[in-house]
């Protein structure tokens, strides 16, 4: 499994901050039902995601480091853009349908060709978001491969 999303890793927190302040109201509070809660069930929770955040928290690296990883990612984008749709081809032709509402309609012929694609350039990609998510772990865009896309139909 690939370094969470700065989203991600905000959501985990979340979830860990709540869970202990169940933990922690319910040892005061003056109803019974708060006091019956599953304390084990909840520290195991607990535990959980902070183990998912430990294990899956993209490391801090030195500069010299960023930069070695940033030469393997520029070759991984030239390897991923091989054979990658551009955005016209990806997102197909503009219509309308008979009430007049405008839609886009990629041909049948460029989804088998982006299935395959993303079929054959999968392992280059996650180690690209991978490598992204150590060189900018607070762009939570860093890693989304539609950036590499291109904008124009090919000639």
């Amino acid at each position: 499994m690939g370094y969470l999303t700065p989203v991600e890793i905000r959501e985990r927190k979340r979830v860990i901050a709540n869970l202990e302040a169940v933990l922690k109201n319910s040892v005061h509070s003056i109803y019974k039902s708060e006091r019956n809660i599953d304390r084990k069930a909840i520290m195991e929770k607990i535990r959980e995601n902070k183990k998912v955040l430990n294990e899956r928290t993209a490391p801090r690296v030195s500069g010299l480091e960023k930069n070695r990883l940033l030469r393997r990612a520029e070759e991984l984008e030239k390897k991923i853009k091989q054979g990658m749709l551009t955005k016209d081809e990806f997102m197909g032709t503009r219509k309308t349908n008979d009430y007049g509402h405008k839609y886009q309609e990629a041909s049948e012929e460029n989804i088998r060709k982006e299935m395959r694609w993303q079929v054959e350039k999968a392992p280059l990609v996650r180690e690209w978001q991978k490598i992204m998510r150590i060189i900018d772990p607070d762009n939570p865009n860093s890693s989304n491969v539609e950036r590499l896309r291109p904008n124009k139909r090919r000639s």
